[in-house]
């Protein structure tokens, strides 16, 4: 089924999110719920030092190391509507996520 309306033939570069908020293997859960909750995104790329993907961390798989009345609050936030800045809102280091925590 293809919705109405929807070009299939555009080029994926043209939709893709250029400047993903992304974690490090050896950032901590928290950071990575945190940026979740921050940016309202249900996954996070993970990327090595010289930021090549080396996996993905899903809510799902957050929900596998959590008690149910923080997953309950972390879907929530993750659930809200997303309000979207400009660009460079989006490109906050994880510093500077944990500096306003």
């Amino acid at each position: 089924m293809v919705a109405a309306g929807t070009d299939y033939e555009i080029a994926v570069e043209e939709i893709m999110s250029k400047s993903p908020i992304s974690c490090t293997a050896s950032d901590s859960l928290t950071l990575c719920e945190s940026l979740m909750e921050q940016y309202r995104v249900r996954r996070i790329p993970v990327v090595d030092s010289e930021w090549r993907l080396v996996g993905i961390v899903a809510q799902a798989d957050i929900a596998l190391h959590d008690s149910s009345e923080h997953i309950a609050r972390t879907v929530a936030a993750i659930s809200q509507k997303r309000t979207y800045g400009k660009q460079s809102d989006f490109q906050l280091s994880r510093h500077e996520v944990l500096s306003t925590r």
